[in-house]
């Protein structure tokens, strides 16, 4: 990897242990620990201890020098370090409220295509403690070891999870009926796809089943409205984070029954997504647009 990192969420591996980082048990409160542990269930609410919103605090004409945040999805709290003295070994990575110099990272390109994060106040390299794969390892922040064996304790890995609303687009364009019809308010706005399991549970907790559709009180719309606001209610309640969204988008078709609004999102698949279409009357999920449908506009 090489250049400035793309603002979006990620997961962070280790380069030569099978663990990512994790805020443990999605804890918040300040000083609350962020260590290792092997990668979970995607399609569960735990994957969002493991997902981490990386964003620039300046624009830096080199990369090198870029200083970036890194916020947890779920407990909303930024990387930080327990003790912020310059050159000290050992200190805890925890994550933090926002505030403070010791929030800002150095994501220096090496080897691989891995990275090292440098901490912009105590200049030293996040460490995995012996290059451990046990589960809840101590990550703590440690000076420069060089290039020996045991450089992969300091390297790391980043997977982007996130899409753009440009990018959204460009991969629906494999889905002429929808991509030609579809509005972009916002190209450059990071989206998170949810997962099946929690999309259906979303569902269930809404109310939309046993709601009935009523001739000018609650129409077709309204149920594609109800759905949309019940994921972004979801997240206000369960993601700690901001400035990101949950791809729940809208579409309005016709057919021979006449007008009619559902919702979709796209498969977890950030590499061949497919297009999931959601029925919000009854909450069924298909992988395409039914043939007997003709889209008008869609939103996101």
């Amino acid at each position: 990897m090489s250049g400035k990192i793309e603002r979006g969420i990620y997961y962070i591996s280790n380069a030569g242990a099978p663990i990512v980082m994790d805020m443990l048990s999605g804890e918040s409160s300040d000083g609350a620990r962020i260590g290792a542990w092997s990668l979970v269930d995607p399609s569960g609410i735990n994957s969002y201890h493991q997902q981490w919103f990386i964003e620039p605090v300046d624009e830096c004409a080199d990369p090198y020098d870029e200083k970036y945040t890194i916020r947890n999805i779920k407990s909303g709290s930024y990387m930080d370090l327990a003790n912020t003295i310059p050159y000290t070994n050992g200190a805890t990575l925890i994550g933090r409220a926002r505030g403070g110099d010791s929030q800002h990272w150095y994501i220096r390109p090496d080897e691989g295509g891995s990275v090292r994060f440098c901490n912009s106040v105590t200049e030293t390299y996040l460490d995995l403690n012996q290059g451990t794969s046990s589960k809840g390892a101590v990550i703590a922040g440690w000076l420069w070891v060089g290039y020996g064996p045991s450089r992969f304790n300091q390297l790391w890995r980043l997977e982007r999870v996130s899409r753009t609303g440009e990018e959204i687009r460009e991969q629906l364009k494999s889905h002429p009926s929808i991509g030609q019809e579809l509005m972009i308010r916002r190209p450059n706005a990071i989206f998170i796809v949810p997962p099946r399991a929690i999309l259906q549970e979303i569902y269930k907790q809404s109310g939309l089943k046993s709601t009935r559709l009523r001739k000018g009180l609650f129409e077709c719309d309204d149920f594609a409205f109800g759905l949309k606001a019940a994921v972004a209610t979801w997240a206000d309640k369960n993601l700690g984070a901001d400035g990101f969204s949950v791809l729940c988008g809208m579409m309005f078709v016709d057919s021979r029954h006449g007008s009619h609004a559902i919702n979709w999102t796209l498969s977890d698949d950030t590499s061949n997504p497919s297009l999931l279409v959601v029925e919000p009357q009854d909450g069924t999920i298909k992988e395409a647009i039914p043939s007997e449908y003709t889209v008008q506009s869609g939103s996101f």
